[in-house]
């Protein structure tokens, strides 16, 4: 049973259009909570969910007729349905609850694993692999890229003073010794948000995704991506922006634009209502943009 709740569930709803009939992408399914969204939207709705965590899986609905889930990454979903094109697709970037304590390290109580894999695929490092054995240049390079700003350098003392580290809890408590004064949230999460992305090779995938998406969308489709922290959403941004083309320089009269393929329909990012994060502490950053497709 998740315990996962689904953020910005009716926002995706809506800004889906899915009380109109359709044929939907959930990239993310996790806990399963907005493709139920989706499909009970409309009693006609088609969903096509797929996860690379098999634990999510698990995720059955008494509408498994229009539901086919599949075992895949959201960037290779495509190979598994190439001639099916969406009316709405849709990513939440986030960690689930169902994911942070299930043992694998992403929680820093976790006092047994330091894995942090999605997938448990054993071909990719695991953050304790990084962590105790990278290069201080390369660990470096892993944190900066993650999102590790001016607490870098007490992290990186932290670390490679005390490594190795065998648990989560055990390197969330080292880098917590370097920071004495109160700060606002742990001083280890951007830490492991940033190993997190290094171990799951996340930015690659997002914009794997982004270059093959265009191609499997049906006219006037929309695309939702929600992301938790700036690093992506700054990824998404600027892909929905391109996709929007180019006006021609004020300045140059006669000059030709570059044509785009749709709009961004949200300047401003959607966040949850103060009614969501009371409930759902963990929705507080959520940030959600929407692209929609022109008609041809």
């Amino acid at each position: 049973m998740t315990k996962h709740l689904p953020v910005l569930a009716k926002e995706v709803v809506d800004w889906l259009k899915a009380d109109r009939s359709g044929v939907f992408l959930d990239g993310t399914l996790g806990g399963g909570g907005h493709t139920r969204a989706i499909l009970e939207a409309n009693s006609d709705n088609i969903v096509v969910a797929c996860d690379r965590d098999p634990k999510a899986l698990g995720f059955k609905l008494e509408v498994e007729k229009r539901l086919t889930v599949i075992t895949s990454n959201y960037s290779e979903v495509f190979s598994f349905i190439p001639h099916t094109k969406f009316n709405g697709v849709l990513l939440d970037l986030g960690l689930s609850t169902d994911q942070l304590y299930s043992g694998r390290g992403f929680s820093f109580m976790d006092q047994s694993s330091l894995d942090m894999r999605m997938d448990g695929d054993g071909n990719r490092k695991t953050a304790q692999e990084i962590v105790n054995t990278a290069s201080p240049s390369e660990l470096r390079q892993i944190l900066k890229r993650g999102g590790v700003g001016k607490e870098l350098n007490p992290v990186m003392t932290a670390i490679l003073k005390d490594r190795p580290f065998d648990s989560a809890e055990a390197l969330a408590a080292s880098i917590k010794k370097r920071f004495p004064k109160p700060t606002k949230s742990h001083p280890a999460t951007v830490v492991f948000q940033a190993l997190r992305i290094a171990v799951n090779d996340e930015f690659t995938h997002l914009n794997s995704f982004l270059d093959n998406v265009v191609d499997f969308v049906a006219p006037s489709a929309r695309l939702a991506i929600i992301s938790f922290h700036s690093l992506e959403d700054e990824v998404v941004t600027k892909r929905f922006r391109k996709w929007e083309g180019e006006k021609p320089p004020a300045n140059y009269p006669g000059a030709k634009g570059k044509e785009g393929i749709g709009k961004l329909l949200t300047k401003k990012a959607v966040t949850p209502k103060e009614d969501e994060t009371k409930r759902n502490p963990a929705s507080r950053s959520a940030r959600m943009r929407v692209f929609e497709f022109y008609e041809s």
